[in-house]
């Protein structure tokens, strides 16, 4: 049965229409065909049929031209978290300083957003993409990682042929935790916010990890959502069980707010009550009674790294093989108190 023109079109398609083997055809869309010894009416009838055919027509008639546009793209979870709202800044400074114009694209946690910003990118002809993925499956990054320059940031897929550079959130949730401990706690809350993020399940596994090389500590992990609900009912829950929590530690910086409500409402106090640290920095948590103590993720380095890594890669000609993680750090304020064994 023919394939109607209407359909997409796979590799093995646009073998078939060019006369040539898909091999062929995989190093002529992934600027190989001179390494290759590709003869150029063989790359000119590859490239045209596939603009014909819409196989990621606007990208490939770019490697026609052989012109970069000096443009990326950045696709984000959200802009109303303070980190990807820094994450974004840092970026678009360094594309800036370095010529590029940035075309930021928000996804708010949707995987078909996620696609259609990366088909939107694509037709945009960018010369590369840093992203921080929000899809359960890493199958179309992998596919636009072959023609295009593509770094995961923060979140990422640790599939062999993706790049990422992100903190070592398994080593920040075990610092959190080990610093309580240290402190004499033993009974720990922990609040996890975007259950389905790699970053979450880093940290929870970390805390984890850290109990369980200490002995006789007890993590309770609770929460599933990103709201400030969220936190406020999982501490109410907890402050009023048998046996509450000497301290808690709360995943991401935005569950903060609701746990302090919660201890109010209850009318104790931190850090004489009940110890808080957090993952994140924020100015704002400077100027919460008590100051808040937290693990501070390396943003900066993340950030510069990523574009460092990225523009490279597009001068260069090369698809990206970095995978880094960098050491979180912590900074001590007044939300955590020692106590007795």
């Amino acid at each position: 049965m023919h394939r109607h023109s209407s359909d997409k079109k796979t590799l093995k398609d646009i073998s078939e229409l060019a006369g040539v083997s898909q091999t062929v055809i995989s190093r002529v869309l992934n600027g190989k065909a001179e390494e290759f010894r590709i003869n150029k009416d063989t790359v000119e009838k590859v490239l045209k049929i596939c603009e014909r055919e819409h196989y990621r027509p606007n990208y490939f008639a770019q490697l026609l031209r052989g012109k970069t546009t000096k443009c990326i793209g950045l696709i984000l979870p959200r802009l109303d978290y303070q980190f990807f709202g820094e994450l974004s800044s840092i970026i678009i400074t360094e594309a800036y300083n370095h010529g590029y114009l940035v075309v930021t694209m928000i996804t708010m946690e949707d995987q078909k957003r996620e696609a259609e910003a990366i088909e939107t990118l694509i037709n945009r002809q960018v010369d590369g993409i840093i992203i921080s993925p929000c899809s359960p499956s890493s199958e179309i990054l992998i596919e636009i990682s072959k023609g295009i320059p593509t770094v995961q940031i923060d979140r990422y897929y640790s599939d062999k042929s993706l790049s990422y550079i992100t903190t070592d959130n398994f080593e920040g949730g075990k610092m959190a935790v080990q610093h309580l401990i240290e402190r004499g706690h033993r009974r720990i809350l922990c609040i996890q916010q975007g259950i389905k993020h790699r970053p979450t399940m880093e940290r929870v596994k970390g805390a984890l990890e850290a109990a369980k090389a200490a002995g006789n500590v007890e993590v309770t992990v609770c929460g599933n959502d990103l709201s400030r609900d969220n936190s406020y009912v999982e501490m109410m829950l907890a402050l009023n069980s048998p046996n509450p929590p000497t301290a808690v530690f709360t995943i991401t910086n935005s569950a903060v707010p609701g746990v302090m409500q919660a201890i109010r409402e209850k009318g104790i106090s931190a850090p004489d009550d009940i110890s808080i640290i957090t993952f994140d920095d924020s100015r704002f948590l400077d100027y919460i009674v008590p100051p808040i103590t937290r693990i501070v993720q390396p943003i900066e380095k993340i950030c510069t790294t990523a574009f460092r890594v990225l523009n490279e890669c597009i001068n260069e000609k090369k698809s990206c093989e970095a995978k880094l993680f960098i050491t979180p750090t912590i900074v001590t304020r007044e939300s955590v108190r020692r106590i007795g064994y």
